[in-house]
C-alpha cells in the first residue's frame, strides 16, 4: 500500500510539473498520423488522417476533416504516403494547400502549441514554403534556407529569443500556394553564419550579372550624343558603354546645345575676334 500511495504521488507530481513547464511538441515529424477511411484504388492508397498533436486550419478556422493522398480544390490539409510519392523523411510528410478559384480563396495551415525547449537554439525542417509562411506565437520566423536536394530543401529559424516560452508553431500557406513540411527540429546550435566562401561566391555571381546585363536606356540614348565630350567621357569612366556603334535613331530635334563650360569658351573665342577686327578707315 505504502509503495502504491508512493507510485500515485509521483505520477501526480509528474502531471503537476509537466502542466508546470509547459507541454513538449510531439509527432515533428508526422511519422505517428494515422491514416483512416483507407481505400487503394489503381495502386493509390487515399482517405482521411489524424495527425496527433496538430491542428488543421482553413483560412485560420479549425478544420475538421485531414486528407490522406488527396487534394481538395477548396484547399486544405494533406498527409502525403511516400509510397506513391518521393520521399523526404520517413513515411509521411504534409503538404499545405492553398486555393484560389474564382469564387473560392482559401489558406491552409497546421498548428501546433507546445513550449520551445530551454536550449533551443534554431528551428529546422524540410520541405518547401514560403519566406514568410512559419511564425510561433503570432510572430513570422524569418527563415534561412541552409540546404538544398532534388526533393526538399533545409530550413532554419533563430528562435534563441523564444526559448522556454509556450506558444502555437504554425505553418501557413498563402491564397493559391503550396507548402511541403517534415522533419521539424529543435537545435540547441545556432543558425550557421554565411562563410566568407560564400560571400566572395555572392560578389562574383554579381560581377558577372553586371557584365552580362542588357543595355540600359541612357545607354541607348547616348548614341544621339558626339563619341566625345564630357558627359560621354564622365559616363565612360562611370563603367557605362559609350561606344557610338550602336545603331542610332534619328534625333527629332536640333543638336544639344554644348555644354555650359564649352559655351564659356566660344563666347570668349566670338569676342576676342571681334576686338581684333580693325574699323575700316573713313
Amino acid at each position: 500500500m505504502k509503495h502504491s500511495r508512493i507510485a500515485c504521488f509521483a505520477a501526480v507530481s509528474f502531471a503537476l510539473l509537466r502542466n508546470v513547464s509547459g507541454q513538449e511538441f510531439v509527432n515533428l515529424d508526422f511519422e505517428s498520423s494515422i491514416p483512416t477511411n483507407v481505400i487503394t484504388e489503381n495502386g493509390i492508397t487515399f482517405g482521411l488522417a489524424i495527425i496527433p498533436g496538430w491542428t488543421a486550419f482553413l483560412s485560420g478556422s479549425p478544420l475538421g476533416i485531414i486528407r490522406y493522398n488527396v487534394e481538395n480544390d477548396d484547399g486544405g490539409v494533406e498527409l502525403v504516403g511516400t509510397g506513391a510519392v518521393p520521399p523526404i523523411q520517413g513515411n509521411y510528410f504534409i503538404m499545405l494547400n492553398g486555393a484560389n478559384l474564382p469564387n473560392i480563396q482559401n489558406t491552409a495551415g497546421i498548428g501546433q502549441t507546445g513550449t520551445i525547449p530551454l536550449t533551443a537554439q534554431s528551428l529546422i525542417f524540410w520541405g518547401d514554403v514560403g519566406a514568410d509562411d512559419v511564425s510561433f506565437d503570432g510572430q513570422t520566423l524569418p527563415l534561412t534556407m541552409t540546404g538544398s536536394t532534388e526533393n526538399y530543401n533545409i530550413y532554419e529559424a533563430n528562435i534563441s529569443a523564444f526559448a522556454g516560452k509556450t506558444g502555437q508553431l504554425l505553418f501557413t500557406t498563402v491564397v493559391g500556394g503550396q507548402d511541403v513540411i517534415d522533419n521539424i527540429q529543435f537545435s540547441s546550435s545556432p543558425i550557421p553564419e554565411p562563410s566568407t566562401l560564400s560571400l566572395f561566391s555572392i560578389c562574383i555571381l554579381f560581377l558577372c550579372w553586371r557584365m552580362k546585363r542588357p543595355e540600359t536606356t541612357l545607354n541607348f540614348k547616348l548614341s544621339h550624343y558626339p563619341s566625345s565630350g564630357f558627359w560621354r567621357d564622365k559616363l565612360r569612366l562611370s563603367g557605362f558603354d559609350t561606344s557610338p556603334s550602336r545603331p542610332k535613331t534619328p534625333h527629332p530635334a536640333a543638336p544639344p546645345s554644348p555644354h555650359p563650360m564649352r559655351r564659356r569658351t566660344i563666347e570668349a573665342e566670338r569676342k576676342s575676334a571681334e576686338s581684333a577686327v580693325v574699323p575700316a578707315a573713313g
